[in-house]
């Protein structure tokens, strides 16, 4: 990076300690730029297991897989309860570590990698936006009918008015001439 612009939005200087440095890491061929940004909006960054997901057993496949996963734990279990001795507590803990251990080599882990930046909105946002497309569609086409005087409504019209979207009372037969006095 040769250079980069920052615009404050309440207009105000907000970089301070602004400072070039060498790359410790023997691979990187350029510098670094550390800066501190005076802004109430930017907070310290979360630590790097914050952003990481959680590494979770896979159990999509375990229909397929539980008698694997039984066969393997039924031949590791006999040896780790008697090394565990005569304490049930003990033999509890490591039936439990091993009847996991043979899920995570049997069926799998997921996660452990870090979460993607973008958020996967609601089904409540989903459905609220596309409305507010179709109500952008519908006027857009509105305003185009102005000058062409009476055309069938169109499929995106309609639709708007099947959902109650249009003022009451009104019917379909008057969005087809929506501009006639």
């Amino acid at each position: 990076m040769d250079a980069f612009f920052w615009k404050s939005k309440s207009g105000k200087p907000s970089i301070s300690n602004a400072e070039a440095f060498q790359s410790s890491d023997p691979t990187l061929d350029h510098a670094a730029v550390r800066v501190i940004l005076r802004e109430e909006q930017i907070g310290d960054m979360p630590p790097l297991e914050a952003l990481r997901r959680p590494v979770r057993i896979r159990l999509d496949r375990w229909r397929d897989k539980r008698e694997a996963w039984q066969k393997a734990v039924d031949s590791e279990l006999p040896a780790a309860i008697t090394d565990a001795g005569s304490d049930p507590f003990q033999a509890l803990t490591a039936a439990k570590a091993v009847a996991v251990s043979c899920a995570r080599r049997i069926l799998g882990e997921s996660g452990g990698k870090i979460r993607s930046p973008i958020p996967h909105h609601s089904g409540e946002y989903i459905r609220l936006q596309s409305r507010l497309r179709l109500l952008r569609v519908v006027r857009r086409e509105l305003y185009t009918r102005q000058s062409l005087g009476a055309t069938p409504a169109s499929k995106d019209m309609r639709k708007a008015y099947d959902a109650g979207l249009c003022p009451q009372p009104a019917s379909v037969a008057a969005l087809s001439d929506a501009w006639a006095p």
